[in-house]
């Protein structure tokens, strides 16, 4: 009787293991569905209380597709990887080539400071905003074309 007792807990726990998994695999993948294979131009730089608004003139982009991020840093081209799970946002491995560009490349370094310490986002409807603990926070919209 109470060999039959374990088993009947085990299966229990496994089968409740295996439902709050699959949960969280459709959230994430709910979750990547908002923002991959779009891309985002980015409109504001947040650090503190102080928004930094980006120029029409400067164009930095952000395209989340099948694990890897990519885009227009405001002078160079940047790519690297991204992992989702619920809100939480993880970009890894981030590199750009460096190219100095006035204004611009001041923009650029801030933007990739942000985002290579990304720990969470949210997306609603057509705006999707980036946040790191310490340095600020990323502000986008939706775009068919960067420009």
């Amino acid at each position: 009787m109470r060999y039959f007792y374990f088993i009947t807990v085990f299966v229990v726990a496994f089968v409740a293991l295996n439902f709050i998994c699959k949960q969280n695999f459709r959230t994430s993948s709910k979750m990547t569905q908002m923002i991959d294979g779009k891309i985002w131009r980015l409109m504001a730089i947040k650090k503190g209380e102080k928004t930094l608004p980006i120029p029409d003139s400067i164009l930095i982009t952000a395209r989340f597709r099948k694990g890897t991020i990519d885009g227009q840093g405001g002078c160079s081209y940047y790519q690297g990887k991204f992992h989702v799970d619920g809100n939480n946002l993880d970009c890894i491995g981030l590199s750009n080539s460096v190219n100095e560009c006035g204004a611009a490349y001041n923009l650029e370094t801030q933007y990739l400071d942000i985002l290579q310490f990304a720990v969470s986002y949210n997306a609603f409807g057509d705006t999707l905003s980036i946040y790191s603990e310490e340095e600020g926070s990323l502000v986008y919209i939706k775009t068919d074309k960067p420009r």
